[in-house]
């Protein structure tokens, strides 16, 4: 399924700044989150729509400037009680040998079982230009 992600800069006092991908209709449940609970700063750049490889056709994957840049949707589903939770992150296609073990590791699991156990879905995709953002357009 296609989603619009915020892409954001996240950043602490005297770190440097990560990006994050957000899916657009949580952004500000999760900015909160993050500015107040872990004193991040959060600075949103743009939102893209992501679509997954399988959906685009030949001719977007091979049309120069089409496709800004791949990333991966990460499908977990977490186990609260008795019930089955799904949960979906957003990382960039290049950081996720370093972020995937990390991720799984909050829901005790290891990142051997992320190869489609039922557990753990990934699904690589692209997000699509857009126009850049400014904060108060959110």
């Amino acid at each position: 399924m296609n989603k619009y992600l915020v892409k954001a800069l996240v950043s602490r006092q005297g770190e440097s700044a990560s990006v994050r991908y957000v899916p657009m209709d949580i952004f500000e449940l999760w900015k909160a989150h993050m500015q107040n609970t872990h004193d991040y700063q959060i600075r949103p750049l743009q939102v893209s729509l992501w679509v997954a490889t399988e959906a685009l056709d030949d001719a977007t994957l091979r049309t120069p400037g089409t496709i800004r840049e791949p990333v991966v949707k990460v499908s977990v589903v977490k186990k609260v009680g008795t019930f089955d939770v799904p949960v979906e992150r957003y990382f960039a296609e290049a950081d996720m040998n370093s972020i995937l073990p990390k991720f799984l590791s909050h829901y005790g699991l290891k990142s051997t079982e992320s190869k489609d156990t039922g557990r753990v879905r990934v699904t690589r995709g692209f997000l699509l230009p857009s126009e850049d953002v400014f904060e108060d357009e959110l």
